[in-house]
């Protein structure tokens, strides 16, 4: 495990997992599209990274689109 690679050092690839993450708030399916891609190959090392960036990209924007509801109300 020691052997991972740190969060967003994989150029393009984390920018996929980020952006796949984006547009899992619009697309439910991705999120088990992209979870079933992952788990393809259990002996990736970088699964837990590869997920956990995808997941990051999810909660930024689930937390935007939530809040951006809000501002929208709030604005005259």
């Amino acid at each position: 495990m020691s052997n991972m690679r740190p969060v967003f050092t994989d150029g393009l690839n984390s920018f996929w997992h980020v952006l796949f993450g984006v547009f899992a708030v619009k697309y439910d399916i991705l999120i088990i599209l992209f979870t079933l891609y992952q788990f393809m190959d259990m002996g990736e090392m970088n699964m837990k990274v590869d997920l956990a960036e995808f997941f990051i990209g999810y909660l930024v924007a689930l937390y935007v689109s939530t809040h951006a509801k809000i501002f929208k109300r709030i604005s005259v």
